[in-house]
């Protein structure tokens, strides 16, 4: 079996335009068991007052047809959550109402910044604003457990870091270990994701990262593209699979119907 990608977005989120078709044809090309979109919810975004759902009765739909033509694959069905502590009962309400198998839990923002964007670190600090974003992570897997995936752990420092390239995140190890040892003590997984590696292209970020889960006890770990465009599926998987297996790590975890399966990582994966 080949490791399937659990973090890509399709035009059923606001962010992309890719057809769930393209991402069906890729998986199958590469010799993937599964197929699954990873869609956006986010509410009350502080970028433009916005909310940010998915109309899964529609993607739901697309995926019953495209099973017909495509009968050699399973289809998943996973969501990525917004983290947001002042409407926790809408998201637990958002979860509970599908049969999701995968669910991503992220922190893309906090009631005064998105951190996806350069100009909230210029307003606050940089400093100021990384401190505040590890902050809510810990407040996030510290209360809140209805995931099973902490996508892109480094997010907010990658916008940071391509402001700054003087910056280390080892400056935050401290609320950095006490994230892993959230989703150690709950039973989550921590996911490597390609896109914001690639964006800061610097393998000791992702080895000091991978070591220092590893020091801790951590042993969950997917590995993630977060395409928003059928060209960036498992972008670059071989390259951070030798970097997982190279930190000791000799398996990857992935999930169906939200209970984990463990991947062996393979030499021909390399």
């Amino acid at each position: 079996m080949k490791l399937h990608d659990q973090h890509v977005h399709s035009m059923y989120s606001v962010d992309s335009t890719e057809q769930l078709e393209s991402y069906v044809q890729k998986a199958i090309e590469l010799g993937c068991s599964y197929v699954v979109t990873t869609e956006h919810f986010d509410l009350d975004m502080v970028e433009g007052q916005v909310d940010w759902t998915v109309d899964f009765a529609r993607l739901k739909q697309e995926q019953q047809q495209l099973r017909l033509q495509y009968p050699q694959i399973s289809f998943l069905l996973g969501i990525e959550v917004g983290y947001r502590k002042g409407h926790i009962d809408q998201i637990h309400a958002q979860i509970n109402s599908e049969s999701y198998d995968v669910v991503n839990l992220s922190i893309h923002e906090n009631d005064d910044a998105d951190f996806y964007w350069p100009k909230y670190f210029k307003q606050y600090g940089i400093h100021t604003l990384l401190t505040a974003y590890f902050d809510e992570m810990i407040e996030a897997t510290s209360h809140f457990t209805n995931y099973n995936v902490l996508s892109h752990i480094d997010y907010a420092f990658k916008t940071a870091y391509l402001m700054d390239k003087t910056l280390n995140i080892s400056t935050y190890e401290d609320q950095i270990k006490q994230v892993y040892q959230n989703l150690i003590a709950y039973g989550k997984a921590l996911e490597i994701n390609t896109k914001v590696q690639e964006a800061i292209d610097d393998d000791q970020h992702t080895l000091y990262l991978l070591r220092l889960y590893q020091q801790v006890g951590g042993k969950r770990l997917t590995l993630s593209s977060d395409a928003h465009s059928v060209e960036r599926y498992e972008s670059s998987f071989p390259h951070y699979m030798r970097l997982i297996q190279s930190c000791g790590f000799d398996h990857l975890v992935y999930y169906i119907e939200r209970k984990e399966y463990q991947y062996p990582i393979n030499q021909e994966d390399l």
